[in-house]
């Protein structure tokens, strides 16, 4: 950084750019209407994911941001889905279990009901000694046995134990869920280990799932035009799809997956609205659709861009934005240095994040296909705070939104860069 535009930085620090007491209101009230019951988790049940769409919408509009040039603001395309629409129920050896709660179905499982015998293997040899197992459901005890079963072993094993009516297993710390663009053809089961017994003998299991071959879904898009002539764009991206529900009771609210994401997308929009803080350049805003399915949504916009990817100056994404305690992490810094470091000199000369962490490349969010495309770009999501994750925790009063404020700060200011 040279000296000019060191001053420059820390004059624009003295002038202030944090969130108002209004705009704090207003991100907890996006965080609300996003993880309320009537978006159902914002997956494919009850349609939750479209409801979540057509609400960003409505505050794309009322911010003021534009549709490109002989566009609208929606990108619609279309994907498989797995889906659960009735409420699964299961009892092992009497004991009823709670969806979300006590056990997971895995996302991929084809329906099933009935009652079973349950067989219990500790080690690949039990796989063996077992015989037959048709018709019964085969308990994988990893943690019991401490033998650790890798990928490779449970997939071959799955492949030669395809008449068991289903698979078991078991999670010792937390249960973590996602969605399926396909269907597996036999039935499996996470259950927490607190809610199991040792030795589990009988189960009774109801699942109703449903694939879904063309499920129809949107990107939404807004932008806001340059002060200059040039075609080149800044590109602020986040998902705002998640997992649903397991049925129509258990729902996966998913308030910092990604809520808070959307939501600070929004506040930097509104910012990038007001005429002193204009951009130089165009500033095109992306939320989303099936990010939690595979990238899908981001995956599909890099193959029909709505703007040249090559006119792409910088794409910033934004997940899991809900917390701070422990700072930042940014996805991509390895591959640019030189953005990387203006973004963690912005914040020295501001102090507000404890750290800035960095990381190289990785396909976990949807920068990833921008990337692989060859346009710079960075994902940010904060560090601390709840440890809720794809699970029915993640709810908005668990999110401190402790450095919500200043990574606003740091992010419009390292936009306001380019």
């Amino acid at each position: 950084m040279n000296c000019v535009r060191g001053l420059l930085l820390i004059s624009a620090l003295l002038t202030g750019n944090v969130l108002s007491a209004q705009d704090s209101l207003y991100t907890r009230r996006i965080l609300d209407d996003l993880t309320s019951r009537r978006m159902h988790g914002r997956g494919y049940v009850k349609n939750g994911c479209n409801k979540a769409g057509k609400y960003i919408e409505k505050e794309f509009r009322k911010i003021g941001l534009q549709p490109l040039e002989g566009k609208e603001y929606r990108q619609h395309f279309e994907l498989p889905i797995n889906v659960f629409p009735g409420h699964p129920s299961l009892e092992i050896d009497g004991r009823t279990l709670s969806p979300g709660v006590d056990f997971l179905v895995a996302p991929g499982s084809p329906p099933v009901s009935g009652v079973y015998d349950i067989v219990t293997v500790r080690s690949p040899l039990e796989v063996l000694d077992k015989g037959s197992m048709k018709g019964k459901w085969l308990f994988l005890d990893t943690i019991g046995s401490g033998v650790n079963f890798s990928k490779e072993d449970l997939k071959r094993w799955k492949n030669n134990l395809k008449d068991v009516a289903g698979i078991l297993y078991a999670e010792p710390k937390k249960l973590t869920w996602s969605v399926s663009r396909s269907r597996n053809t036999t039935p499996e089961l996470t259950v927490l280990q607190s809610s199991l017994d040792k030795n589990p003998t009988k189960i009774r299991v109801k699942v109703n799932s449903k694939l879904i071959e063309e499920y129809s879904v949107f990107n939404v898009i807004g932008t806001i035009p340059g002060s200059t002539n040039s075609d080149t764009t800044l590109y602020v991206t986040a998902h705002y799809d998640h997992l649903g529900g397991l049925g129509p009771k258990t729902r996966f609210p998913g308030a910092n997956d990604n809520a808070s994401g959307v939501s600070m997308l929004l506040n930097i929009a509104m910012h990038f609205m007001k005429p002193e803080y204009r951009p130089r350049h165009r500033m095109v805003f992306i939320a989303f659709a099936a990010e939690e399915a595979g990238l899908v949504g981001s995956k599909h916009y890099t193959e029909q861009p709505w703007t040249p990817l090559s006119k792409i100056k910088f794409l910033l994404n934004l997940d899991l934005m809900g917390t701070g305690e422990d700072g930042m992490m940014v996805v991509n810094a390895t591959e640019h240095p030189v953005q990387f470091r203006e973004l963690d000199s912005l914040n020295t000369i501001s102090g507000g994040l404890k750290e800035i962490r960095q990381r190289g490349k990785a396909a976990n969010s949807d920068h990833y296909w921008f990337s692989e495309n060859g346009v710079p770009a960075f994902f940010c999501y904060t560090l601390g705070g709840s440890p809720a994750y794809h699970d029915i925790h993640d709810k908005p009063e668990g999110l401190s939104l402790a450095k919500y404020g200043e990574v606003f700060d740091l992010l419009t200011r390292f936009l306001s860069t380019f």
